[in-house]
């Protein structure tokens, strides 16, 4: 007797402990225990002497609350041999919670006007707090195969505003014992993992997922790479010294032809229009007349329709294979157009202020969008996925809200537009005190419903996966960062002409100048016989 009150005191009867315990007198166990600290999931086997050799062994745990201790017969020791019942498992001896309360908490973020049972099990109304009906029916599967009854606190927040959550919400009820465990899922880890020093989390099984949302057909940033891409280096250069070459020849010819006919020397810049105009499959203002002449430009004209076909055909083969680039990260988004956007709920907004404490670009991002000039973008998410839909914004919420929204109001188009960044990515699940006496059992529960594929069916019932995108071909608008490189060398050639024009003219003006001197010395120079 001395010894359980010792162990009692040290909080030692609890699953974590194995417990014989051997009394020489006939005791009224059931007394005993009445005043200690008992559990479900303790583990203490009893031997009660019933004559010289031969001693009963008898299993003591308490169900909790409403039903008391139970004292259960499962063997029987006898000459240095134990004989153990071994028909019941410690699951299969408790299973059975008939009668036992439990004390549930949820959260509940949306008013409704039904019965609580009736707004969580109505798969009509499932579109809303679709991750707290997702994990009740995880709780009413334990219900079924414990056959426990329970009671149900609504709150309107999980935890408190801290990593660990302990003050405040359904985090304080299970820390002051107001509560034996969650009907509704809870994430795992926020940055830290300090939860799990406070709670304890059974068979994490659902994978919670939380986005900023948008439209994002795909950017085109200006790059001068991307032109030189269909030929190697090795290409260019060889075209380089090749056309160089066939305009020093083009000069030769047009030089013979001009000596031959007596005319006037034209200007050096003809063979060099020559070949562009060649490449750019354009007409010719001149034409060579002798045979020698016409043959080079022949073969120029074969060359440069052969390279410009081995151009844009990789170009644009490559254009149409790549994939349209996308925001990714949360630096991207901030430095986009974008506007931010978010649904009101504590986690995130406790998730954003730890992050900003050590990522750079998520402390810019919550004070130029998400709160800027002391006011927060708090949307509501019919009115947040509405906007994303128009486009040029960015929403966060949790991917089992949004993906329902986007499948009923978002066409084919829209959905192959719609894109995502990361930002909360945590295991959940319903949670239970710290080294609770449920846990054990509960535990073994989930994964035996796991194991059969009712959690599948569960999830597959209650939470929507990603719409698809049908198109098997995306038609891309072309913008105007598209068109970027032939606008910017449309503007080059203006500007080049432009130049050329003014040397040109002073050109002249240089020319006309000096012959104007001339004259002036020649007629000032007198006649001398």
């Amino acid at each position: 007797m001395s010894m359980a009150s010792t162990l009692d005191r040290f909080g030692k009867f609890q699953f974590l402990y194995n417990w014989f315990l051997i009394s020489n007198k006939n005791l009224d166990v059931i007394k005993m225990f009445k005043s200690f600290k008992t559990r479900m999931d303790m583990d203490v086997k009893f031997f009660l002497r019933i004559d010289n050799q031969t001693y009963k062994v008898f299993e003591i745990f308490n169900p909790g609350i409403n039903v008391g201790l139970i004292k259960r017969e499962i063997g029987n020791f006898s000459r240095e041999k134990l004989n153990v019942n071994t028909s019941k498992s410690y699951y299969e001896s408790r299973k059975n919670m008939s009668g036992v309360l439990i004390r549930s908490t949820s959260v509940i973020r949306y008013p409704f006007k039904t019965t609580f049972e009736e707004y969580m099990m109505d798969l009509k109304l499932r579109y809303y707090d679709i991750y707290s009906k997702f994990h009740y029916q995880q709780f009413l599967l334990l219900k079924q195969v414990h056959e426990f009854s329970y009671n149900t606190t609504i709150h309107l927040s999980y935890f408190g505003n801290t990593s660990s959550g302990q003050t405040g919400g359904m985090g304080k009820m299970l820390w002051d014992d107001a509560a034996d465990m969650t009907s509704c899922g809870c994430i795992m880890r926020l940055l830290d993992s300090d939860r799990i020093f406070y709670y304890d989390f059974i068979m994490p099984f659902y994978k919670f997922r939380s986005y900023f949302y948008f439209r994002n057909p795909g950017l085109v940033k200006p790059n001068f790479k991307e032109v030189l891409k269909p030929f190697s280096r090795t290409t260019w250069f060889a075209t380089l010294y090749t056309c160089l070459i066939v305009c020093c020849c083009i000069e030769a010819a047009y030089l013979v032809e001009e000596k031959n006919a007596k005319e006037k020397r034209k200007s050096w810049f003809r063979p060099i229009f020559t070949v562009v105009a060649a490449f750019c499959q354009q007409s010719l203002d001149t034409i060579p007349t002798q045979v020698a002449g016409r043959i080079i430009l022949l073969h120029l004209f074969i060359m440069s329709v052969l390279l410009y076909n081995y151009y844009t055909s990789s170009l644009v083969s490559s254009l149409i294979s790549t994939e349209p680039e996308v925001l990714k990260t949360i630096k991207e988004l901030y430095e986009s157009q974008m506007e931010v956007g978010i649904e009101l709920q504590s986690y995130t907004i406790t998730y954003i202020l730890e992050r900003s404490k050590v990522d750079y670009y998520m402390k810019l991002l919550n004070g130029s969008k998400i709160f800027p000039h002391d006011r927060l973008n708090f949307l509501p998410l019919e009115e947040g996925i509405e906007r994303v839909h128009r486009g040029g914004f960015a929403y966060h919420t949790e991917s089992t809200s949004a993906y329902p929204l986007i499948d009923h109001t978002f066409e084919q188009e829209s959905i192959c537009d719609l894109a995502e960044i990361g930002l909360i990515n945590s295991f959940s699940s319903v949670i239970v005190q710290k080294r609770s006496q449920y846990k054990k059992l509960f535990q073994v529960s989930l994964r035996k419903a796991w194991e059969r594929g009712l959690l599948n069916k569960l999830l597959k019932t209650w939470v929507d996966s990603k719409p698809e995108c049908l198109s098997s071909a995306r038609v891309i608008s072309v913008g105007v960062n598209d068109l970027f490189l032939p606008y910017f060398l449309l503007a080059m050639g203006f500007l080049a002409s432009l130049i050329i024009l003014l040397l040109e003219i002073s050109r002249d003006k240089f020319q006309e100048r000096l012959r104007n001197i001339r004259k002036k010395l020649f007629f000032k120079t007198p006649y001398v016989n």
